[in-house]
């Protein structure tokens, strides 16, 4: 059965590849691979740990609230400073969904504004510059820059989630969006890094071009507009 699947899925102490949408399945699976990263990074000694988003199935709140809580004991136990930004299931997305009586329920979704203040600590207390759109717009508002040592980091939100940005009735997309208003930031931001002697590292949820010759004929959706 699945039950029996899934208990010995997660007493594997190997690598897994698991290829699902059943989220009563991927439930408890999920935090097996997220400790996994984590522990890898401890043994690995690394400093900083980026995570390009998709924190959740899809987008919901108490999900979004129970991993930030494990990334930030995490810092707190290691040292090890994290970086979040979203991916196209965290923000707005009405396929969010709860097991907690047993059946597949409708649970609240997570707003932009709540994504950041659920993340704060997560890569935003240390940011130094803050993409704002123009009044009235969200599209990118969770994009931020932060110093390094020698890099800076510019963790981009290419997420469609809003009107403004390409969404229909500010609900979730696949694809992913770069404004013009967004760019002119990430460029400015880039040339300010160059004239301090600081390498950019960039930070994104979807792909900058494709990464094999059929990928626009078949996973067009995880390259960002226009690319």
């Amino acid at each position: 059965s699945k039950d029996i699947l899934k208990q010995a899925l997660k007493s594997y102490d190997g690598t897994l590849i698991i290829v699902s949408h059943d989220r009563d399945f991927l439930d408890g699976l999920v935090d097996n691979a997220l400790d996994g990263v984590l522990r890898n990074a401890v043994e690995n000694g690394e400093t900083y740990l980026l995570i390009p988003g998709d924190m959740t199935k899809d987008g919901e709140l108490e999900s979004h609230k129970a991993v930030a809580e494990k990334l930030e004991n995490f810092e707190k136990n290691t040292g090890i400073q994290v970086f979040v930004i979203p991916g196209n299931h965290d923000v707005n997305n009405s396929n969010a969904v709860t097991y907690e009586n047993g059946v597949k329920e409708p649970t609240e979704k997570t707003s932009p504004e709540q994504f950041r203040e659920i993340y704060k600590n997560l890569g935003f207390d240390l940011a130094d510059s803050f993409f704002v759109p123009a009044e009235g717009n969200k599209g990118g508002m969770l994009s931020y820059a932060v110093t390094l040592g020698g890099y800076r980091l510019i963790a981009i939100d290419s997420c469609i989630y809003s009107n403004d940005n390409g969404a229909e009735n500010n609900e979730h997309e696949t694809a992913g969006n770069i404004s013009d208003d967004l760019l002119a930031w990430i460029l400015d931001e880039c040339e300010k890094a160059e004239n301090q002697g600081l390498t950019v590292v960039g930070m994104q949820h979807h792909n900058l071009v494709p990464h094999m010759e059929i990928e626009e004929a078949t996973f067009a959706p995880f390259l960002i507009n226009d690319w």
